[in-house]
């Protein structure tokens, strides 16, 4: 798989904590992971919140709630609305949608992979929680 090159655009953080400001290297963290989880599937970060069903959007989604869920400590709620999502939303991407895709869609594994490997992250177990 080809590497994308990766532009870095300045997006509108609409749904940012209020404990998390520019100056929070949380912050930064997050929008790094947007911006990788766009360019990996081909989509503008700005649109990362657009109201889509595409499959492109619904993985990135996906990518950017798993992140914010594992790695920054969020809550479901919490990584739901970094994207313009609700809880419930998030909590399907992470139980069902990543695991299911990941043991059978070899794109989604390696694109998962890179964004993992980018962020310095561990990938996913693949596995369904009940």
């Amino acid at each position: 798989m080809m590497i994308p090159h990766f532009k870095l655009t300045f997006i509108d953080m609409t749904y940012l904590n209020k404990k998390e400001t520019k100056k929070d290297p949380k912050y930064w963290q997050l929008h790094k992971a947007k911006i990788i989880a766009c360019n990996l599937w081909n989509i503008p970060v700005e649109d990362l919140n657009k109201e889509t069903r595409k499959t492109e959007y619904v993985h990135a989604r996906c990518f950017v709630m798993y992140y914010s869920y594992t790695v920054m400590d969020k809550t479901f709620k919490e990584a739901g609305e970094e994207v313009g999502k609700d809880h419930a939303t998030c909590l399907r991407a992470l139980r069902r949608t990543i695991p299911d895709r990941y043991a059978t869609d070899i794109g989604f594994r390696e694109k998962m992979d890179s964004f993992c490997k980018f962020l310095k992250t561990e990938t996913p177990e693949i596995r369904v929680l009940k």
